[in-house]
């Protein structure tokens, strides 16, 4: 294939994302041309390959590397160009938001659907993890709003072709981003914009279903150990079909709610009511149960799933497996306080 003929493709591409015009046409293809080192773009409008985004990209990377090779000699020169191409694949951030907020008055699968697709066709998802860079030790925030385009070498979230999606929950800004090193599901990622460590409370809790209401097809997820560098985040998933649960009893002062309980499988509770204002509340009564005996849990010891129901939120409470054994038996001796106080709701 002419090289001419990839610049052009790929432009094409470019202007379907829907960042730029077919007025900007003839910008870009210089623009490319420059970068690559190429000569002149022929109009080839009438041999449009079927090549991906990520084949594209790759061949004007080989053609950058014959034409102009003292210019990208290292892994760190070729990354750079790689995102710097794909970027202009990439509408800026107000772009984005405007196109996901106009899809998102349709449904949400369909805004996020979208946010999705343009993540997989900008090659920011590419299913990889680099152990030498995101970790506690190394580098900037990769999640902070303030970094958002920052290129750094191999790190899977700073990079220039980096978007996030803005919220408004209850006045508080946050951000919603895609895990880069998912690729083949759609993990989303919630983070406030003040560099925060979050610990499970009412405020949490308020927030989490928040987002549940907006994005009901996500099964949102806390951890504590969820973080980048003190800068908590919280994990959305796509729920499994089987995953929300059958409840049968309930406490006597929560009419409204009901609760799930296997003894044989005692890692786990689930909390299942109408309103999202009863779940801090039933929480702190069943972390409050065993304070007395100078038994009490620690939030930090488990980690909690949110889903939106037909008939309104469940809260699934999961024991860590790596915590100390006397947190275990504290979690038991709660549970058998809880199975006592349950009733059966017929």
């Amino acid at each position: 294939m002419k090289d001419s003929q990839v610049v052009y493709d790929f432009v094409s591409l470019a202007i379907e994302s829907g960042g730029w015009m077919r007025l900007d046409r003839v910008y870009l293809q210089n623009k490319i041309a420059e970068m690559i080192g190429c000569g002149e773009i022929v109009d080839t409008r009438n041999q449009i390959s079927n090549l991906s985004t990520e084949e594209l990209c790759h061949s004007l990377v080989k053609i950058a590397k014959k034409n102009k090779p003292d210019c990208y000699q290292t892994d760190k020169d070729i990354e750079f160009l790689s995102q710097s191409l794909m970027d202009i694949l990439t509408p800026p951030p107000s772009v984005v938001n405007a196109m996901f907020a106009k899809k998102f008055e349709t449904s949400a699968v369909e805004a996020t659907n979208y946010f999705y697709w343009l993540n997989q066709v900008n090659g920011y998802l590419t299913g990889e993890t680099h152990e030498d860079y995101d970790n506690e030790e190394e580098g900037i925030c990769p999640i902070c709003f303030c970094n958002e385009g920052v290129f750094v070498h191999h790190s899977d979230y700073l990079k220039k072709t980096r978007r996030f999606i803005r919220l408004n929950l209850a006045n508080d800004s946050w951000g919603y981003q895609l895990n880069p090193t998912k690729k083949e599901i759609e993990e989303g990622i919630f983070f406030t914009e003040a560099h925060t460590y979050l610990l499970m409370n009412s405020y949490l809790l308020d927030r989490m279903t928040g987002i549940v209401d907006l994005y009901p097809q996500y099964e949102l997820q806390y951890c504590s150990e969820n973080s980048f560098k003190g800068h908590s985040y919280l994990i959305g998933r796509r729920p499994q079909k089987n995953r929300k649960m059958t409840c049968h009893q309930t406490l006597p002062f929560f009419k409204d709610s009901l609760l799930s309980y296997n003894s044989l499988k005692n890692n786990e509770l689930v909390i299942q009511v109408k309103k999202a204002k009863d779940l801090w509340l039933i929480f702190s009564y069943i972390f409050s149960l065993t304070v007395s005996l100078k038994k009490g849990l620690f939030s930090t010891d488990f980690t909690y799933d949110l889903l939106k129901i037909d008939t309104g939120y469940q809260f699934i409470i999961t024991l860590n497996e790596e915590i100390f054994e006397k947190s275990r038996d504290n979690w038991l001796c709660t549970m058998e306080i809880l199975s006592n106080e349950l009733e059966v709701k017929y």
